[in-house]
Parts: structure tokens; C-alpha cells; sequence
């Protein structure tokens, strides 16, 4: 679920989480433990019926794993030996966190973090990863993605789930198989909405606004014809 921060990843898992049946399957959500040591608070967003489950490992390689996963992330050098070294220390890490539980499937949702791509590579059970954006626009004009994890695992995962046919294309273009391609279109969690426009206008502690609260309160309390925009700063 990556790290549940307050972003569109976090809020199109709450969406679909708010949107599917929690009671037909058990489903936990796992994040890096570190990664919640500010805000621990987040692990509230999520619904009671789903369960978490925290990663904190000390992370144990041989030397020649350091040098493969340095050619392989830093390098982009994808030869079979460097990969089959690669391979062997993430299935190590694997086995040492999820090697005990009865797994039908792992889904990597945020699609993001080239170690949580490589972990679930090596998952002996049904293999999912979402994607969120045009991969290979942000392989470009981001660099914040490693191009040969995204290449296997597009190639290699049981479903590979573009959340928009926008994005087919480039998904396409990155694994080049064609039949673990489905598009799954992002939920909207309509009811909560419906129940926060019944709430008192409010300012949230970091809000800012060009009015004052009063003021917006007038604009939308008139007979003015008014036009919302929502949207987000991003490349």
C-alpha cells in the first residue's frame, strides 16, 4: 500500500478498499514500518475489517548480492548473473517475512518502490501490480523509477492492472505482453463524499485560501452560478 501518505495512491486505496467486499476475503496491507514512524496515526485510515501488516527487516547480503544489486539499480546492467544474484537476495527477503504466512496473492497497489517490485517478484503465489501513471513519461521526465524492474515485472507478474486505458500504451510498451494487461478503473468512494457535503464548511490546520471562511461561505450560500476544479501539481 506504500507508505500511506497523504496523496492519490493512499486515497485511491481508501476508495477501493471502500468499494469492495472486506468480509469475502481476509486482506492486510503491508507497508515499511519505518515509513510510518512520524505518522503512525495513519494506520486509522484504513477500514477495521482490514488488517496490517508492518515490514521491519535488518536486510543480510553477501558481498557479491551488494555488487549485482549495485550494477542492477544503479547501472541498469541486467545480465543473467547479476539478475540470478539480485533474485537470490530478494527471495531470501521473501521467505524471511512472508514465509510463514498462507498467501493466495500479493498485490503490489502503489506500483511504486523498485524493492517492493523485486520482493513480490519472487512470491510463489498469484502476482499483481497496479499502475497508476505512464511509467514510461515518468522514466523520462522523473527518473524516480528503475526501468529494468519495471520492464520484468510488467513481463512477469500474473496481472499487471493499468488504473485507466490512458495508460495501456505505455504499460504495454515497458512488459510487451499483452494477456496480464487488465485495466481496472480507479474507484471513487462516492457515499463519503455525499456525507462530508453534509458537514459544516470548515478549514482544515494547513488550509489556505485566497478568502476568508466567511467569505467563502457567502460565495457558496449565493444564487452565483459556481465552479469547482479539483486537481494536483504534477508534471
Amino acid at each position: 500500500g506504500g507508505g500511506l501518505g497523504k496523496n492519490g495512491l493512499t486515497t485511491a486505496l481508501l476508495n477501493l478498499l471502500a468499494n469492495i467486499d472486506l468480509e469475502k476475503r481476509n486482506y492486510f496491507i503491508t507497508f515499511r514500518s519505518q515509513s510510518m514512524q512520524k505518522f503512525p496515526e495513519r494506520v486509522e485510515l484504513l477500514p477495521e475489517q482490514v488488517r496490517f501488516f508492518p515490514i521491519a527487516t535488518i536486510q543480510i547480503e553477501s558481498l557479491g548480492e551488494v555488487m549485482a544489486e549495485f550494477l542492477y539499480f544503479k547501472m541498469d546492467k541486467t545480465a543473467s548473473f547479476i539478475v540470478k544474484k539480485v533474485d537470490k537476495h530478494f527471495r531470501r527477503l521473501y521467505q524471511s517475512i512472508f514465509g510463514c504466512c498462507d498467501l493466495s496473492s500479493v498485490i503490489h497497489y502503489s506500483g511504486y518502490e523498485k524493492g517492493v517490485i523485486n520482493l513480490f517478484q519472487q512470491a510463489t503465489v498469484k502476482r499483481m501490480i497496479f499502475v497508476h501513471n505512464d511509467m514510461v513519461g515518468e522514466l523520462k521526465s522523473k527518473g524516480n523509477q528503475h526501468g529494468p524492474s519495471l520492464k520484468r515485472a510488467y513481463h512477469d507478474y500474473d496481472k499487471v492492472v493499468p488504473v485507466t486505458k490512458d495508460i495501456y500504451g505505455p504499460t504495454l510498451e515497458l512488459g510487451r505482453r499483452k494477456e496480464n494487461i487488465q485495466i481496472v478503473n480507479n474507484c471513487h468512494d462516492h457515499r463519503s463524499v455525499l456525507e462530508k457535503a453534509e458537514r459544516e464548511l470548515a478549514f482544515e490546520a494547513e488550509t489556505f485560501c485566497t478568502v476568508s471562511l466567511e467569505r467563502l461561505r457567502e460565495i457558496l450560500e449565493s444564487g452565483a452560478r459556481k465552479i469547482i476544479n479539483i486537481g494536483r501539481f504534477s508534471p
